[in-house]
C-alpha cells in the first residue's frame, strides 16, 4: 500500500509522502517546483517504511536523509564508501552526498527512511533559530550551510526513538498532523546540531574552522567503528583512515566523545550484542563472534561488567518481558 500526502504545508516547492514500498524517483521530484527542470526539481519530503529482503538503488542524490532500520540490515554507500546500517544506530547523509542503498537478507529489513526537503527544512530552522524579532522583519536567514550537521553514523538516542514512534502513530487523514509530524524531524536535526556545536566546542584547537575538521575525522573514526566493530582492528588503522597520529586521536576523542576510543568501541559492540540477544535465538559463543570477540569467555565477563547479568541472563529477562 503506497500513501500519498499531497499537503503543501510551508511553500508550494514541497508536499509530503509516506510510502510502503521503493518510489519511482521521477514521481518523488515531480511535485516540487514546476518551473525547474525536472532533473534539478528537489526531493519531496518522505518516509520509507516498509520490510523487504532484497533491494538496489544506485547513485541517487541525496537531500537531508535519514536511514534507521527497524529490523535487519542494509547497506548504504555514501560519497564511495560503504555503511552498514541496522537497528541501534541510524545513518544521516546531507545535500550533494550521492548513496547507493543495497538489501541482500534472509530475513526481511524494515526500512525506516526519511528525506526531508532542504528548502522546507531551511524554512523551518528560520522558526526554531531566529528570534522573534528578526522574523518579523526578515532581517535575516537561518544559514542551512552553516549547521554542523555530518554525514555517518549516529546512536539512536530516546529523542530519536520517541520521534520514529510518534511517526508510526502518525494518522495520514490528519494534514495538519503531517505539518507537525515533519517540524518534529527538523526539530530533531536542529536538535542534533546543537549537541554537534557543543562537542566542537569543547575541542581545544583555536580556530572554529580548525575544530570543525577535526571533529568531522572523529565522526569518521565512529563510522568506522560502527562499520568494523565485528572484526580486530588496532587503533593504529583507525588513525591511518582519518589521519591523525595516535596520541592526537586519543585525546581528541576524549574531548570531543567524552570517552575513549575503547570504550565507545566496547559500547558499540554490547549494542549490537543487546539487538542480537532479543532479535534472534543464535548461541552467545556465535554472538560474541559477530560483535569482534575472538572469545566468548571475554564477551560474557564484558557483557556483564556493562549490564550487570550474562548475555543468557540478559535474553531470559527480555522474553519473559516479551511474554515468550
Amino acid at each position: 500500500m503506497v500513501l500519498f500526502h499531497n499537503f503543501i504545508p510551508l511553500s508550494n516547492t514541497h508536499s509530503h509522502m509516506l510510502l510502503r514500498q521503493f518510489p519511482n524517483l521521477a514521481e518523488v521530484q515531480k511535485l516540487g517546483n514546476p518551473h525547474l527542470d525536472r532533473t534539478k526539481r528537489p526531493w519531496r519530503n518522505v518516509i520509507l517504511n516498509f520490510k523487504c529482503t532484497e533491494a538496489e538503488r544506485k547513485n541517487i542524490e541525496s537531500p537531508y536523509s535519514i536511514f534507521a532500520n527497524l529490523k535487519g540490515t542494509s547497506y548504504v554507500g555514501v560519497n564511495g564508501k560503504e555503511h552498514r546500517v541496522e537497528s541501534d544506530s541510524f545513518l544521516l547523509t546531507l545535500p550533494g552526498d550521492r548513496y547507493d542503498l543495497c538489501i541482500d537478507a534472509i530475513e526481511p529489513t524494515e526500512l525506516f527512511n526519511i528525506h526531508i526537503n532542504t528548502d522546507f527544512l531551511e524554512q523551518c530552522a528560520n522558526g526554531f533559530l531566529i528570534s522573534s524579532n528578526d522574523l518579523i522583519h526578515h532581517n535575516e536567514k537561518a544559514k542551512v550551510s552553516s549547521l554542523l550537521l555530518n554525514n555517518g553514523h549516529h546512536p539512536k538516542t530516546i529523542q530519536f526513538n520517541q520521534l520514529v514512534e510518534s511517526i508510526l502513530r502518525f494518522s495520514p487523514e490528519e494534514k495538519i498532523e503531517t505539518e507537525h509530524m515533519y517540524t518534529n524531524i527538523v526539530r530533531f536535526l536542529l536538535f542534533q546540531n546543537t549537541a554537534n556545536a557543543e562537542k566542537v566546542a569543547q575541542l581545544p584547537m583555536v580556530k572554529w574552522a580548525v575544530r570543525k575538521e577535526i571533529a568531522q575525522r572523529l565522526e569518521s573514526a565512529r563510522d568506522f567503528m560502527y562499520d568494523n566493530y565485528s572484526t580486530t582492528f588496532e587503533i593504529d588503522e583507525l588513525c591511518r583512515e582519518i589521519g591523525l597520529s595516535k596520541f592526537h586521536f586519543i585525546r581528541l576523542f576524549e574531548a570531543y566523545f567524552d570517552c575513549s576510543p575503547y570504550k565507545y568501541l566496547v559500547r558499540i559492540r554490547m549494542q549490537k550484542a543487546c539487538e542480537l540477544l532479543k532479535n534472534t535465538h543464535l548461541q552467545v559463543n556465535d554472538i560474541a563472534g559477530l560483535v569482534g570477540f575472538e572469545f566468548a569467555n571475554s564477551f560474557i565477563k564484558t557483557f556483564k561488567k556493562q549490564f550487570g547479568s550474562t548475555p543468557q541472563q540478559y535474553r531470559n529477562d527480555k522474553m519473559m518481558c516479551a511474554g515468550k
